[in-house]
């Protein structure tokens, strides 16, 4: 596909918009220290195990959960609930969910320190950390539908041929999004 110039920082590639890629590094940043000290601390265990791909998996599909559901996402942000009562909830969510030990174990400790609200970010932290690891970019998607599995990969190969690097795409729903009247709206 062609690329076209439309607005000032935005580019056009079929139905494809998007505003640029910030570099990893960049990203990284708007993390806080704590966040990325868990998530550096994650990635390093993970890699001494080779278990990097799992872990990732694992830690998007919590993710995804936890967004998914504004209940469970209210009660580890809650301030009133006990550490132990937390937990508890997320030892159910990842062991109901086919969650790996070293995942299972990284959660239960972020929640007995008291930073499962954290657990989002963690994960975003992460998910980033080793794509920079990786030489990989970051294409953040937002569409009014779910993509299906031909319509990400038609994405990834796109913007990997287009970018010049490998792409990562981390995909979400938005009914409103500027997808729901025909364009993939990307950052």
């Amino acid at each position: 596909l062609r690329a076209a110039q439309t607005a000032p920082g935005c580019r056009i590639l079929g139905l494809l918009t998007w505003r640029g890629f910030k570099p990893l590094a960049t990203q990284t940043q708007a993390f806080s220290q704590s966040t990325k000290r868990y998530a550096g601390a994650l990635l390093a265990l993970a890699e001494e195990k080779g278990e990097l791909d799992h872990v990732a998996k694992d830690l998007a599909g919590l993710a995804a959960t936890l967004a998914g559901s504004k209940p469970l996402s209210a009660a580890i942000a809650n301030p009133l609930l006990k550490r132990e009562q937390v937990a508890a909830a997320l030892r159910e969510v990842v062991s109901a969910g086919g969650v790996g030990i070293l995942t299972q174990n990284f959660v239960g400790l972020v929640a007995k320190n008291g930073r499962a609200k954290d657990l989002p970010a963690m994960a975003a932290a992460f998910a980033a950390e080793l794509a920079a690891r990786r030489g990989e970019l970051v294409a953040e998607v937002t569409s009014a539908r779910a993509l299906t599995k031909a319509q990400e990969t038609a994405l990834k190969d796109t913007l990997a041929k287009e970018m010049g690097a490998k792409i990562q795409v981390n995909a979400s729903v938005d009914p409103a999004s500027p997808s729901s009247r025909g364009w993939w709206a990307v950052a």
